[in-house]
């Protein structure tokens, strides 16, 4: 991309005061999710790079973890976390103008702001390629140090 990233000082900044810190010049860039992207899109700031559409098409990122402990002591309850998980994505999926209606009573984006937020792709199927890729990526920037075994980490629903 032509950017020395030794060049770069990275500051933490919270996702509320980010669009402030670099209208003011505070920062010369932020890492915005929603609902701060559409704001900062709706205050005329452009996006240069996105890490997750970028990275790699539908980036899981957002998994549940559980040691394999639990998954033998408690399978009734992971079976149950994965239906429910399950039910809940695909009416997400299906249903985005109630997901955007249910996001307001949760949160304190205001509902004209949820209206213009970007949804995430939702998909309530596992899907081992899109790991891998992570794995892959992990590996190629030095995260890990060996090859992950991405089947030794997911369960299947009905597992």
């Amino acid at each position: 991309m032509g950017v020395d990233t030794a060049t770069i000082d990275l500051v933490e900044v919270p996702f509320p005061e980010m669009l402030s810190a670099t209208k003011s010049g505070e920062i010369d860039a932020g890492f915005f999710n929603e609902p701060f992207t559409s704001a900062a899109e709706g205050a005329g700031l452009r996006t240069i790079v996105n890490p997750y559409t970028q990275t790699a098409a539908d980036l899981p990122i957002a998994p549940y973890f559980t040691t394999q402990q639990y998954i033998d002591d408690n399978p009734e309850v992971v079976a149950a976390f994965q239906r429910a998980m399950g039910r809940a994505t695909r009416y997400a999926s299906e249903n985005p103008g109630e997901l955007r209606r249910i996001l307001t009573t949760y949160t304190e984006i205001p509902p004209e702001s949820v209206e213009k937020i970007g949804l995430p792709h939702l998909t309530s199927e596992l899907q081992p390629e899109r790991y891998d890729q992570l794995a892959d990526i992990a590996l190629e920037l030095g995260y890990v140090d060996k090859p992950v075994d991405v089947d030794q980490l997911l369960v299947p629903p009905g597992e």
